[in-house]
């Protein structure tokens, strides 16, 4: 009877390694999975990019595949981070979650990376998006932190993957920024029923853009901080000169901008910067 327990005792510990091993075996593979897929998660929305026309894709329509990449990466660090807290606990080696290699993985620089990304994850679906954006917008912002910790997290060799698709985001999106300082002409301003506005600008005939070609507006009077994305509503083709947007007010950046309009002294003086 004591051999039979004892060999019983030794099949359940076999049977708890084997378990433990499976656990960190797959924690590892989806954090790796994770890395390949966030290799590809900044292309989308490098907008001035020369990549995404010779694949044959707007920077609107790309946008669905950011969306897509990001879900699909915060799903697979999300369970790589929880399949790992669950390994910690079990091998009663929680203190791990504490540990800040200089060499090799830093498991608390992957938690922090993981909190940034919960945090923009969490303002992305759609409910909150549409009705907060201004948080969804600046929450964003966090990408910073999340590439960085990143790095800190899996060390330079892991992060190599990863490295290209960020640096061309961040050379585009320094490229738009050196744009946007400078205001451009507005045309009209027409003030429509249902608090809605028009604002009409010039433009180089040159400028080709495809329909549902979307752009940003950042008015400084209102906030030298926000950019809003608006639906082109005009065509190159028909309008060569000029592009046009149409802005509901509907959240308290685009109200103030409807009671602006209608003051008729303000739509002269109204400058605005487009991206």
């Amino acid at each position: 009877k004591k051999k039979k327990k004892t060999w019983r005792f030794v099949c359940f510990l076999k049977n708890l390694i084997r378990w433990e091993a499976r656990l960190d075996s797959i924690a590892v593979r989806l954090g790796l999975t994770g890395n390949i897929c966030l290799a590809f998660l900044f292309y989308p929305v490098a907008r001035g990019s020369s990549l995404l026309a010779a694949i044959g894709l707007t920077s609107e329509s790309s946008i669905n595949y950011h969306i897509w990449l990001g879900h699909l990466v915060m799903t697979l660090f999300t369970s790589h981070g929880l399949f790992y807290v669950i390994y910690w606990i079990s091998t009663n080696q929680i203190s791990q979650m504490f540990k800040w290699d200089r060499t090799g993985i830093s498991n608390l620089a992957g938690e922090i990376t993981l909190v940034a990304g919960l945090v923009m994850w969490a303002t992305t679906f759609t409910a909150i998006r549409r009705r907060f954006f201004e948080v969804f917008f600046y929450t964003h912002y966090l990408y910073t932190v999340f590439m960085l910790f990143f790095v800190f997290h899996v060390g330079i060799s892991y992060s190599l993957i990863s490295l290209p698709g960020f640096y061309i985001f961040i050379v585009d999106r320094f490229l738009r920024y050196l744009q946007s300082r400078n205001n451009v002409k507005l045309v009209s301003a027409r003030v429509l029923p249902c608090d809605t506005v028009e604002l009409s600008f010039s433009k180089s005939p040159m400028l080709i853009y495809s329909p549902t070609s979307v752009m940003f507006v950042n008015i400084p009077s209102i906030s030298k901080l926000q950019w809003h994305p608006f639906t082109i509503t005009s065509s190159s083709k028909l309008e060569p000169e000029k592009l046009s947007v149409m802005i509901k007010g509907q959240g308290k950046w685009s109200t103030t901008l409807y009671q602006m309009l209608s003051s008729s002294d303000q739509i002269e003086r109204l400058a605005v910067s487009i991206e």
